[in-house]
């Protein structure tokens, strides 16, 4: 993340322990930048619903197993109730990692 002052992310507070207590706007010592999380206070239906209200272009792989989605390498499917629900299930499963280490400067 050379060059980079300020990250935008994704990330919510309801997607675990970790992330429970991350800040809307913060300071990411690891990584030396600052971090925003816009969704922080939003649950899974919450982005959804915001999604679909706003007509904001998501992943169509949501819709087909895939409720976190990163590279080709450590992204899976799983079976999950609906697109509602949120699950790190199928990232990184063959590597025993739940995360890259990209947002580890965010908790």
């Amino acid at each position: 993340m050379k060059g980079v002052d300020v990250l935008i992310s994704g990330l919510t507070r309801s997607q675990s322990m970790q992330r429970s207590k991350i800040g809307t706007v913060q300071f990411d010592n690891m990584h030396g930048l600052i971090r925003i999380h816009p969704l922080a206070t939003l649950n899974r239906q919450g982005v959804l619903e915001y999604v679909r209200e706003n007509r904001v272009p998501y992943n169509a792989l949501h819709e087909r197993g895939y409720p976190s989605i990163g590279c080709m390498q450590c992204t899976k499917s799983v079976v999950t109730p609906s697109i509602a629900t949120y699950s790190r299930e199928g990232r990184w499963s063959d590597f025993g990692l739940s995360d890259c280490g990209m947002n580890r400067g965010a908790y």
